[in-house]
């Protein structure tokens, strides 16, 4: 779940026009990136084998 600050601060980012879907897919990565940080941040070790696969597969259209 994405909190009111970080969309907020995503935001302040963002170019004056976007798309919806341009925001959406960059809030999903925002979002997974830090799931991901949260699980290295509590010791959950994952292989950087596995994180590169995951991050090519988020990059993919």
């Amino acid at each position: 779940m994405i909190s009111k600050a970080t969309l907020t601060e995503e935001l302040k980012n963002f170019p004056e026009h976007f798309t919806i879907n341009e925001l959406l897919e960059h809030l999903i990565l925002v979002e997974k990136l830090k799931r991901k940080d949260k699980k290295v941040f509590n010791k959950n070790d994952i292989p950087i084998a596995e994180v590169d696969r995951e991050i090519e597969r988020w990059f993919k259209y």
